[in-house]
């Protein structure tokens, strides 16, 4: 039964420690940021990757989140598609490979993280609006075209890890567009103890000055990453397509399938 530890997040972390961590993970933030600003967009694609796994392990370092893979991406342009936990999420898929991430408009704005995400090839969304989604899908396609590997969380909002929420469609017409495969990627986060972890999910009215506390706060966090295998989108609707994938990755996870108001899907598609 998959349920969320409620023992007090900063249980077994000294505040010395936990000032330390902050430290770190704001000296590697300050690190990326130049990086991102003056070094990103002069390099090949290969060194960019190169250079993104290993800030996406530092960062995660940190934090003391151990990152745990099951599987392995797709060698050719490729669609991934994950449920979507923590704004941890980009960072730890990340950490084996180096997609091209659809974020919402907000984060472009965001101080230190929104000019990573540009400099790094994020493809912004502006939640809400059928015209941005098909310019997203747009964008997603020729990048795929390109033989680029983009990635996508169809949630479209973040879960406490107790279930997958309803994937919506539209991220999917670039694979039926292009014929690129799709490959679910399931995410979990565990504490030091091995349960489902209270503190990663970043959801409701958090913020992050309050995720940061929890995280800072956990002796130990675990993320797995679990590639699943691709799925050949021919013959399938972009619809198929959104609900194999999130049975494959509820599957892999051992999770039900959260549903909620139909009628919020038929505004998404």
């Amino acid at each position: 039964m998959w349920t969320v530890s409620s023992a007090p997040p900063d249980r077994g972390t000294p505040l010395p420690t936990r000032l330390l961590r902050g430290a770190r993970l704001l000296t590697q933030l300050l690190r990326m940021w130049a990086g991102a600003y003056a070094l990103a967009p002069t390099l090949r694609p290969e060194a960019r990757v190169r250079l993104m796994r290993r800030w996406a392990a530092q960062f995660l370092r940190a934090l003391a989140v151990e990152v745990h893979v099951q599987g392995a991406p797709a060698a050719e342009a490729t669609l991934l598609v994950a449920n979507h936990i923590s704004w941890l999420d980009t960072y730890a898929i990340h950490t084996v490979d180096a997609p091209r991430f659809v974020a919402k408009s907000e984060v472009a704005g965001w101080p230190v993280i929104g000019v990573i995400a540009q400099r790094f090839g994020s493809i912004f969304i502006k939640r809400g609006c059928f015209r941005s989604a098909a310019r997203t899908v747009g964008a997603l396609a020729a990048a795929l075209c390109r033989g680029e590997c983009v990635a996508a969380f169809p949630e479209a909002t973040t879960s406490d890890g107790r279930g997958v929420l309803p994937f919506h469609p539209a991220m999917f017409q670039a694979a039926v567009l292009t014929g690129a495969r799709v490959q679910p990627v399931a995410l979990r986060y565990r504490d030091a103890d091995g349960r489902p972890s209270a503190a990663a999910p970043f959801v409701g009215d958090m913020t992050v000055a309050d995720s940061l506390r929890l995280l800072l706060g956990e002796p130990r966090l675990r993320v797995d990453v679990i590639f699943c295998p691709p799925i050949d989108p021919y013959g399938l609707s972009r619809r198929e397509l959104a609900a194999r994938s999130r049975a494959v990755i509820a599957d892999a996870l051992g999770l039900a399938a959260v549903e909620s108001d139909p009628r919020a899907l038929r505004r998404a598609a």
